[in-house]
């Protein structure tokens, strides 16, 4: 079921082929366009454009699986594998992706030994309101799901997992390899696939998926919201993308929490790209892409972060609690947003159809 997914070359959006060894394990993709090889870990492909390769990851993959006795005498795909490999060791200096890549996955590396289990509850609670503006029908159906920067994919496994046929599919990508196992790891549905990948260069085909998740993931991409503009092929015609998103509302917002957010880099509390969409630019390409806003809030201001700090482990208990305070949180940006920036929204909430 899962081969109707379909991986193309970034860039060149071509169909790259699989190679199987004798027993019909997958070693890697190809591609005969650009003569270039995407290795495969631990079942999970990495498919990246030539100027995001990582040598670190990739070169050591590549060294082993080319001493594979089967491909010894296939001129051709060696040839690739030694195109590939000159292209990766080109690679001179990371690429923006790779920049926030090292953070998360640290993070990641370490909930896998240590066996943390972080309550998103705040979050699951944010975005259940997003699921539940869904039509009801849509779950009756098989559908494909697209989880673009999955992390360890409690936005799936919280909120669609049991409202989904069997039959429906699962993709995951991240830049994080230790995202995409932890993900793997707790998810128990079968038809899932896990790529790592840039959300900037998604390697599919148009028109393949009904639901497109987006959480928390446009401020820490090259495209911030232009992203928007190239998923909007790969999901059908009235498909759905969920947005949940950190935004400012001025350049001078945006430039103060640049600054601040060095601060915390170099600290280590933060990833590299915990940057902010301006809410200006997001609606404006919104507004480009034709999409329709079935479900649009703005919420969270600066003292409703102050509170939740406060009573952090209460309100992850009592969800009736965290909504009662979220609703008077929003009661009152209605009020002020605009007028007094402690009150502004610091995250928007988005349910676009195409």
């Amino acid at each position: 079921m899962l081969s109707e997914i379909t991986i193309l070359e970034p860039g060149t959006k071509t169909r790259l082929k699989v190679f199987n060894n004798s027993e019909g394990k997958a070693l890697f993709y190809y591609s005969d366009f650009s003569k270039t090889i995407y290795p495969i870990k631990e079942d999970i492909p990495i498919v990246l454009p030539p100027q995001s390769r990582n040598p670190h990851i990739e070169l050591p993959l590549l060294n082993e699986i080319i001493t594979n006795k089967e491909l010894k005498n296939n001129v051709k795909i060696i040839e690739m594998f030694e195109n590939t490999i000159s292209i990766i060791k080109s690679v001179k200096q990371k690429s923006w992706e790779w920049e926030d890549e090292e953070f998360w996955s640290t993070t990641y590396n370490n909930n896998l030994k240590s066996k943390i289990k972080k309550n998103w509850n705040d979050r699951i609670w944010q975005r259940k309101t997003l699921i539940n503006k869904l039509p009801l029908g849509l779950f009756d159906t098989k559908i494909n799901i697209l989880d673009i920067g999955c992390g360890e994919g409690q936005n799936f496994r919280e909120l669609f997992r049991k409202k989904i046929s069997n039959e429906s599919i699962y993709v995951a990508t991240d830049i994080s390899f230790n995202a995409l196992i932890l993900n793997r790891q707790k998810n128990n549905f079968v038809n899932s696939l896990y790529i790592l990948c840039s959300a900037d260069y998604l390697p599919f085909e148009d028109n393949i998926f009904d639901v497109i998740l987006l959480f928390g993931i446009l401020h820490h991409t090259h495209s911030k919201e232009k992203i928007l503009s190239s998923v909007n092929n790969i999901f059908k015609q009235k498909g759905y993308c969920l947005v949940h998103e950190a935004i400012v509302h001025n350049e001078d917002e945006l430039s103060n929490h640049l600054k601040n957010i060095k601060k915390s880099v170099k600290s280590g509390n933060d990833s590299y790209h915990e940057e902010r969409i301006i809410l200006k630019n997001l609606l404006l390409e919104i507004e480009y892409n034709n999409y329709s806003f079935i479900f649009k809030r703005q919420e969270n201001s600066y003292y409703f972060f102050r509170l939740f700090n406060l009573i952090r482990n209460l309100l992850l208990k009592y969800e009736f609690l965290f909504r009662f305070l979220s609703f008077i949180d929003r009661v009152i940006i209605k009020v002020f947003n605009g007028k007094i920036k402690k009150f502004n929204s610091n995250e928007i909430l988005l349910l676009l159809q195409k």
